[in-house]
């Protein structure tokens, strides 16, 4: 079975009666993902989809899981594979630090999710998708 996760800036399990402010430039993500990782591959945008943006890396050997910025220009989808602690840090980096992010994956309820600090370790992440 393949996990999804998304990077989100509200705690997931208020979804309904939360709002955030934070607008995501599609073209300002790929240029900052380019730069950080230039052998990142952007994928054409596909109409059909809500995917604003869709990418995956290639740094680490192979083809990552395919990553998107959802067309609420705030939700970032991705899977758990060996891109995902280094992605999660850099994002967390990426977005101004009045955002709060949380990740929550689908194999979870939405209840189960873990805030992503400057300080958030693998450890963390390991700890929160193993349980």
């Amino acid at each position: 079975m393949s996990v999804s996760c998304i990077l989100i800036p509200f705690q997931p399990d208020k979804w309904e009666t939360t709002e955030s402010d934070l607008k995501i430039d599609p073209s300002v993500l790929e240029d900052a993902l380019l730069h950080t990782w230039p052998e990142t591959t952007i994928y054409p945008k596909d109409a059909s989809t809500s995917e604003l943006l869709l990418w995956s890396f290639n740094h680490k050997g192979g083809p990552g899981r395919l990553m998107s910025l959802l067309g609420d220009n705030q939700i970032v989808s991705l899977g758990i594979d060996v891109y995902l602690f280094e992605f999660v840090k850099w994002y967390r980096s990426f977005i101004p630090s009045q955002h709060p992010i949380f990740l929550s994956c689908s194999c979870y309820h939405e209840s189960y999710y873990i805030q992503i600090f400057e300080n958030t370790t693998e450890l963390d992440l390991e700890e929160y998708y193993s349980k």
